[in-house]
């Protein structure tokens, strides 16, 4: 398999003109999987930038602006074989189309919409047009994402640059840069990482009951939420390409035959997929492939080193992967505290073993345990109000057990009192955080003249109570 990210994308500014008359400005390749490449793309009538997807196998070679087989780049190269390869890179996408809208079908963590585009022009900055003599589609495949956009969320590669560019505040929420430390190895905060990793696995345990991705990777992924205001809603697979169906019963592939070829991202992909490949012989793959290659991303999101050789430094980049123990200098303070719950997850997911590696389910209970570790809500008050220096730090966990007690018990209402400054309301703010992430339904608003009137006159009851005494 080739090496991490050694193809190169269209240019900045490439144009792409389609036979329906569609015309694409390429803005920027966003990321590399195993078998393609996304772009960020204005499409000519639309107000919103859009995704483009290109067919583009790890090993091959641009020519002519298209991908090809390097077997296959010479100007003698047999045009049946030529013209074998477009149409493996044709059946590729049709299985992307497919499988993508199978896993959509029973999970909102797939794109629910994929169109193939006929590429009749390439115009890269700088360099020859190319198109086919009679105007027809390029031997080319380019997949049209119209869902995936800003308005929607980002890629991962856009959580690192953020974290590169500005320290953590209020107006970048997802900013690490601390201060005398390189830009390379700013590394997110671990309840940012740990919160994607969550999504991530949560939207693999829902793929699981289907298929397996089979290229998890930093690529490979795109976030429902928003970078400027701190949001992470959920996380999007991308790239299909390598996903195979699960057969329910024994939680197994189908034999991959030794005539396919997995296009998977080399530094992410699971042990059992390489010495598969190469047996010559028919072999399965389970979920424990997905678990390996989110343990690498996790890996890589932790290590300031790894994310270093990432924007830097690829070609260091397979070192940097490789399953160790981090130390504390290895990644940032934040996650010192948790360090050894996290090698020990990093350690289960790395198992050679797939029968031995940890389950999705295991490892997304872990890893909610570190954010509930983490984010515990404290609430400081002082033991004397009146005595600023004899402040002790005290916290509202026992009753906010006490009260979520009373809720269990059917108890209605339940009122907070105490003197102002106490934490009445914050406390009954980390009460609704708490509900809410329970799957309750939550409301918090301001009292106005009576607790009836308030409740009565909220808009969203569509209710309104009548305060006339009803005639005999």
């Amino acid at each position: 398999m080739a090496a991490y990210n050694d193809r190169v994308p269209l240019k900045d500014g490439t144009v792409l003109h389609t036979t329906d008359g569609k015309r694409f400005h390429i803005l920027h390749s966003t990321s590399i999987g195993g078998s393609a490449i996304l772009y960020s793309a204005h499409l000519d009538g639309s107000s919103l930038d859009v995704t483009l997807k290109e067919f583009y196998p790890a090993g091959c070679v641009r020519v002519n602006g298209v991908a090809l087989d390097p077997g296959l780049a010479a100007p003698d190269a047999s045009p049946a074989l030529r013209q074998a390869f477009y149409q493996r890179l044709e059946r590729m996408a049709q299985h992307e189309l497919e499988l993508s809208q199978l896993a959509y079908n029973g999970s909102f963590h797939a794109l629910p919409h994929l169109e193939q585009l006929e590429v009749c022009s390439i115009s890269q900055p700088e360099e020859p047009v190319h198109r086919s003599a009679d105007g027809t589609a390029l031997p080319c495949t380019f997949l049209y994402l119209p869902t995936l956009n800003p308005s929607k969320g980002f890629f991962l590669s856009d959580l690192l640059a953020e974290c590169a560019a500005y320290p953590r505040d209020k107006e970048h929420p997802f900013g690490a840069l601390m201060p005398d430390e390189p830009r390379s190895i700013a590394a997110p905060h671990i309840l940012t990482t740990l919160h994607l990793i969550r999504l991530i696995l949560d939207a693999l345990a829902t793929l699981h009951k289907t298929a397996i991705h089979g290229d998890i990777s930093l690529g490979n992924l795109f976030i429902d939420g928003d970078l400027h205001t701190g949001t992470l809603r959920g996380a999007v697979f991308l790239d299909f390409g390598s996903a195979r169906l699960l057969d329910a019963p024994n939680g197994k592939t189908a034999p991959i035959l030794p005539s396919e070829k997995l296009y998977t991202t080399p530094l992410f992909c699971a042990p059992e997929i390489f010495t598969g490949a190469r047996s010559g012989e028919p072999f399965c793959l389970t979920p424990a492939a997905d678990v390996y290659s989110v343990g690498v991303l996790l890996r890589l999101l932790l290590r300031k080193e790894a994310l270093a050789a990432y924007r830097k430094f690829p070609e260091d980049l397979a070192e940097e992967l490789k399953p160790a123990e981090i130390y504390p200098s290895d990644t940032v303070p934040s996650a010192r505290p948790v360090l050894p719950q996290l090698n020990r997850i990093l350690s289960a997911a790395a198992e050679p073993d797939p029968e031995k590696r940890i389950p999705v389910a295991e490892m997304l209970k872990e890893i909610n345990a570190l954010i509930e570790q983490l984010s515990a809500p404290r609430f400081p008050l002082a033991e004397n109000l009146s005595s600023p220096e004899s402040f002790i730090p005290h916290s509202r966990d026992n009753e906010l057990k006490a009260i979520r007690k009373q809720m269990d018990s059917g108890v209605r209402p339940i009122f907070l009192y105490g003197l102002g400054g106490l934490g009445k309301t914050e406390t009954a703010r980390a009460l609704l955080r708490q509900c809410k992430k329970d799957g309750m339904r939550v409301a918090f608003f301001n009292y106005e003249q009576s607790v009836r009137d308030t409740i009565l006159n909220l808009e969203f009851t569509n209710y309104r109570y009548n305060t006339k005494t009803p005639s005999a």
